[in-house]
């Protein structure tokens, strides 16, 4: 991929794949900024900030997670981020909350296996 071939979106969806936090930030933050961002657009920045082990980035997860749920109450994938980062943050109440929520969303796929595997987790 080059910046002749992709969008922001994509550029920062590809360094996310490989890991490259950093730079996937600075893609999605162009994202995020251009008119019309889908929800898509801060769920992805909300996870680059999430597995950039930068402090001052993880506070910054939520609120992109809580965007993209305010502009798309039903994104599966923001409310199960949102839910990995109230785990991360040890706060059991809140995840346990939005791990059930995810389940409303979607309660079918691999990702709802997961979901309520770790909603045991917390209730043990």
């Amino acid at each position: 991929m080059t910046r002749l071939s992709a969008d922001s979106h994509e550029m920062g969806r590809f360094y996310l794949i490989q890991k490259d936090f950093s730079t996937a930030v600075r893609f999605l933050e162009m994202a995020e900024r251009e008119v019309g961002a889908p929800p898509e657009v801060h769920n992805d920045l909300g996870v680059a900030y999430l597995e950039s082990g930068d402090s001052a980035r993880l506070r910054k997860a939520s609120v992109e997670f809580m965007h993209a749920l305010d502009m798309d109450p039903r994104s599966a994938p923001a409310a199960f981020n949102m839910a990995m980062f109230y785990e991360r943050q040890r706060d059991a109440q809140r995840a346990e909350s939005q791990w059930k929520k995810y389940l409303e969303l979607d309660s079918e796929s691999p990702w709802a296996k997961e979901a309520r595997s770790r909603l045991q987790g917390l209730s043990r």
